[in-house]
């Protein structure tokens, strides 16, 4: 266990991507050794800074020294509107990767949790008096925001997963009405033509994610809401795909008729002994085969037959969550500092959950 207190933790100015590159390996390593998650990927890192942030300068910081490194994190600044309709806004620290592409569970990639503390903590000083916005915090390094310094608590998300690697088969998650309920479901999907397919997404792969934007967006657009895959956030998800290397990275679930079309769609990353199932589509005229049950149960049964060790529904309480296994991992998000600008972040946070609230109760 390292020591907090002695740790030494360096800062690196990175003005372009090319000079991340002699880190990536470095920073995938420890990513799979203290998380084991693709939102703490290098892949994830450098899509979300070509996407969202391609000006900003990152400042990289390392713990425990550059040659084998014990911890990092990535810091950049963005502008925080202080209103839903209103582009303007502070600028403020943000942990790079997180808040845009919708990461769960962000935070150092450290080997242990006085290291991760530690880089928390060095970036909380760095930020000085610009807000440091921490968002989707995962559990294991909650306990670091009593060191940070002045902290307001913005809200928090339940994030359900599945320890698969406390399981012999997946049939041990699921009572025998549930898996009476997946039988009879998959023998429907399959008398009137639907099959499911899995392929892993790489380069040139963008117009395999379109059946998954327009059943996606449909349904989000039909409450009102922009949905994730707005035009940037596609562009993202692109990006995400011609980074991926081997088998970590997107994976596409369709489900389809022969002729090819698509009536259900589950996207997801694997990273490590990890899979996240990031975001799912289908087709209200075929809510008669309960697709979102069925893919769901599809992923698992497949991470499980990989020996993947985790399935994590991401953030979201859907009761199908629950019945298939998922038991919460709480993420929350904080705003760090005293300076007028973080009161007046702290205002926008109110504002933000008053809206939510008023949401939630329409």
């Amino acid at each position: 266990m390292s020591d907090s207190s002695t740790t030494v933790v360096d800062s690196v100015r990175l003005t372009s991507r090319d000079q991340f590159e002699p880190w990536v390996d470095r920073w995938d390593t420890l990513a799979r050794a203290s998380f084991g998650l693709f939102f703490r990927s290098s892949s994830w890192l450098l899509a979300w800074w070509d996407t969202f942030a391609p000006e900003n300068t990152i400042d990289l910081l390392v713990a425990g020294g550059h040659e084998a490194p014990t911890g990092m994190l990535a810091l950049t600044t963005l502008r925080q509107p202080l209103h839903p309709r209103l582009a303007v806004g502070p600028r403020c620290v943000v942990l790079a990767g997180s808040g845009l592409g919708a990461a769960d569970h962000c935070g150092p990639n450290a080997l242990d949790r006085e290291v991760a503390e530690r880089l928390l903590v060095a970036a909380a000083r760095m930020s000085g008096r610009q807000p440091f916005l921490v968002d989707q915090l995962d559990r294991s390094h909650q306990l670091a925001v009593t060191r940070l310094g002045t902290t307001t608590e913005q809200g928090y998300d339940r994030c359900p997963r599945i320890d698969l690697g406390s399981i012999d088969h997946v049939d041990q998650l699921w009572s025998p009405k549930l898996r009476k309920e997946l039988r009879r479901r998959r023998r429907r999907l399959q008398e009137e033509g639907f099959v499911g397919t899995w392929r892993q997404l790489g380069n040139g792969d963008e117009a395999r994610l379109l059946p998954l934007q327009r059943l996606h967006q449909s349904l989000w657009q039909s409450r009102g809401r922009e949905g994730l895959f707005a035009a940037q956030r596609m562009k993202f998800l692109v990006r995400i795909a011609e980074l991926s290397t081997g088998d970590e990275g997107p994976w596409l679930y369709t489900v389809s008729a022969e002729e090819g079309h698509v009536i259900g769609a589950l996207l997801g990353f694997g990273f490590g002994r990890t899979f996240c199932s990031y975001k799912t589509g289908w087709d209200p005229a075929h809510h008669h085969l309960g697709l979102g049950v069925l893919m769901h149960a599809a992923a698992i049964e497949r991470a499980k037959e990989r020996d993947v060790t985790t399935y994590d529904f991401l953030r979201g309480t859907e009761a199908h969550k629950y019945r298939l296994g998922g038991v919460d991992r709480v993420d929350r998000s904080y705003i760090v500092g005293s300076s007028a600008l973080t009161l007046m972040m702290r205002q926008r946070a109110r504002l933000i959950e008053w809206r939510d609230g008023r949401a939630a109760s329409a």
